[in-house]
């Protein structure tokens, strides 16, 4: 079996990697798991709370692995359930999680837009096209793959 991956893509690919590497650094430095630092940011940048399921949606993870990150920040006391539409749980800070928040997630949002910012209004919007552009590409490209028998 031949395996052949093109050497521009093997560095797009390190680079993702480099990218979930330093974020799995941050959940590791402030003392949680990865999981629970998605719970944690979603939260932050909604402001007013988010579900469960849009977590999940948004990066791609499994509802029970949300489901675990939330139980174990609930029991840490930095997050309470609350129900919400049907079977869907409202997650919101409880006032330790807005102070752990405060000096755990809001600095890696500031770090985040210094760095996007680092980049110039032309090439933010080039980045996003691009990137925008490979995952369309790659979606059309696996559809028969993933809706094979």
């Amino acid at each position: 079996m031949d395996f052949y991956q093109d050497r521009e893509f093997k560095a797009f690919d390190y680079i993702y990697k480099r990218l979930d590497d330093l974020y799995h650094a941050i959940a590791l430095k402030i003392g949680i798991s990865d999981a629970a630092f998605l719970v944690l940011y979603s939260i932050a940048e909604s402001g007013t709370g988010c579900q469960q399921k849009d977590i999940a949606y948004q990066y791609a993870i499994s509802r029970q692995t949300v489901n675990s990150a939330s139980k174990s920040l609930e029991e840490k006391g930095l997050i309470q359930l609350s129900p919400s539409k049907g079977r869907n749980m409202l997650l919101t800070f409880t006032e330790t999680g807005k102070a752990f928040a405060k000096k755990n997630i809001l600095p890696v949002i500031d770090m985040e837009n210094a760095a996007f910012n680092a980049l110039t209004p032309t090439e933010q919007k080039e980045l996003l096209r691009l990137a925008e552009k490979y995952v369309t590409a790659f979606t059309h490209a696996t559809k028969a793959f993933l809706h094979q028998e």
